[in-house]
Parts: structure tokens; C-alpha cells; sequence
């Protein structure tokens, strides 16, 4: 299986303008389609939903957005996403750190990384992509304007922290140092991963791993394992016809009781009810 490689390297062409803009219409795309697999950058970024459903995930923690929601990944957070309906419409900001660092000062803004029913926010995302689309002159201008509104807006409203320079630092360090172990779970979940394999891909103990990685993602490495082969599970579930058992096996489970447990406790709801549940169309 090929390897995925999760740090992410944004280039922006033009820094006077540090910012990317992005429209997506998609139809009849097949239930949990992947939108972008698992991967973290230093950039903030801004992906609204205005029509649709999809299961999107911030280092680890799954949620599922519909039209008018806005989900946010923060500097260095990993993040994923699949699609939940045959019909997406999304907007997506990609934001140089440096745009907005000197006017909100030196340190830096975790914001919550969902966010829902908040009408000002749909009026900022339809107002700078209205500048986006038409192009007249000097819309590159009216764009920062907007984006300085949000922003601002965003810091006002919706911050969940705020951390420091050194803690901006050390986050990245952290996820950064824990990556091969991320790579390896990605593409071996279905097999018996050991704490011992994955500390010598960091050259740690096996102690000083679990540490690390807990540090990193929020997660022990059980649970990060157990959620990306939930993860797996449930896309097989929706686009597949084999049968539940063939699945958690697949997907790394030999015990199909404990595999039940955990899907319905993560899923909220159980594995033999996916293929008939109805998915929400907005």
C-alpha cells in the first residue's frame, strides 16, 4: 500500500496576497467519497459547507457538518474529510499565518474547529467569493478587506484558545516528530500494530511514545488506531457488500462483539444498521 505522506506544503504564489480560494460543486458522488485524506499544514483553514453532509475529522475527533456550517482546521491539526450525500457545494479559504499574525499580535488563535447556525459567518463567506468570482479591479483589495472582517470576527466570536509562540512551536514539533507512527498506522491499520514497532520508527522508548503521541493527537494510541479503523469500517459498511463480520476483519478486528461495541459507541449507531440508515440531504 502506498505511503501517505500527511504534512501538507502550501505554496503561495503571491505575498502580497497569501490566501487561496476555492469552489467545489460535486453530484452524485457515492456515500463517504473521500474529500482529502489525512494530512496538516501551518495554514488556517476555513471550509464552508453550504450544501450537503459530510463526515469531517479534526485530530481524530470526527463530527459531521451540513449546509451553513463551517468547519475550521487550525495551524498544524490534522484533518480529513468524506462525503455523507451525493451533492456537495463547498467553499474553501486557505490562509497564510502571516496574513493576520502582526494585526492580532504574537500570539496564536485556536479556533473551535465546528461551527454551526452562525449567520454573519454565511454573509462573509458569500460576500468575498461574490469579489472572487467577478474579478473587477481591485477585488484582490476588497477580498483582505473581507478577510480582516472575518477574522476579526472569528477572533471575537468562535476562539476556543490561545496559545503562544512556544506553544505554536512545540505543537508542531510534536506532530511533526510523531508522523512516521501516524504513516504507518494510516497504511497498516488492518494489521497487529505493537507500541515496540511503531517507538522504534521515532527511535523512543515505548513509554516516551505513547507520551508523545498522546501529546500530539489528543488520542492514545488504542484509541487513534481503533478510530481509523471504525473509520474504514464504516466506509465498507456504506460501499460494499460484505458482510459485518468480513469487515472487522478486514479492518484489524478479530473479536466482532468488542468491534460492535466500539462502532456503536463512536457511530452512535451499530454496524447492522448503516446500509439502511437514510442519509440527510440538505
Amino acid at each position: 500500500m502506498q505511503d501517505i505522506n500527511l504534512y501538507e506544503k502550501i505554496i503561495m504564489y503571491d505575498d502580497k496576497f497569501p490566501v487561496k480560494l476555492g469552489v467545489t460543486k460535486k453530484e452524485g458522488m457515492a456515500p463517504e467519497t473521500l474529500l482529502f485524506s489525512n494530512h496538516w499544514h501551518e495554514h488556517l483553514e476555513l471550509w464552508y459547507l453550504e450544501e450537503g453532509a459530510v463526515n469531517i475529522s479534526h485530530n481524530g475527533r470526527p463530527a459531521v457538518i451540513h449546509g451553513g456550517d463551517l468547519a475550521i482546521a487550525n495551524s498544524n491539526e490534522l484533518h480529513a474529510a468524506y462525503s455523507t450525500s451525493e451533492t456537495l457545494r463547498y467553499f474553501c479559504i486557505i490562509i497564510d499565518p502571516k496574513f493576520f499574525a502582526t494585526e492580532l499580535g504574537q500570539g496564536h488563535f485556536v479556533f473551535h474547529n465546528i461551527i454551526s447556525g452562525d449567520a454573519a459567518i454565511k454573509g462573509f463567506f458569500e460576500e468575498i467569493f461574490e469579489e472572487y468570482q467577478a474579478h473587477a479591479v481591485g477585488y484582490d483589495m476588497a477580498i483582505k478587506a473581507k478577510l480582516y472582517e472575518l477574522l476579526v470576527y472569528l477572533v471575537r466570536n468562535h476562539i476556543s484558545r490561545q496559545i503562544t509562540q512556544e506553544e505554536y512551536v512545540a505543537r508542531a514539533n510534536k506532530l511533526e516528530r510523531i508522523l512516521p507512527a501516524v504513516q504507518y498506522i494510516e497504511t497498516h491499520y488492518n494489521a497487529e500494530i505493537s507500541y515496540s514497532e511503531l517507538a522504534q520508527l521515532l527511535n523512543v522508548s515505548k513509554y516516551h511514545f505513547c507520551h508523545l503521541f498522546k501529546e500530539a493527537t489528543g488520542k492514545t494510541v488504542v484509541q487513534y488506531i481503533n478510530d481509523v479503523r471504525l473509520d474504514k469500517a464504516y466506509h465498507l459498511l456504506k460501499n460494499t457488500d460484505m458482510n459485518i463480520t468480513q469487515i472487522s476483519m478486514s479492518v484489524g478486528f478479530n473479536d466482532m462483539n468488542y468491534f460492535s461495541r466500539l462502532f456503536r459507541k463512536q457511530k452512535n449507531i451499530p454496524p447492522s444498521k448503516v446500509r439502511s440508515q437514510e442519509t440527510r440531504t440538505l
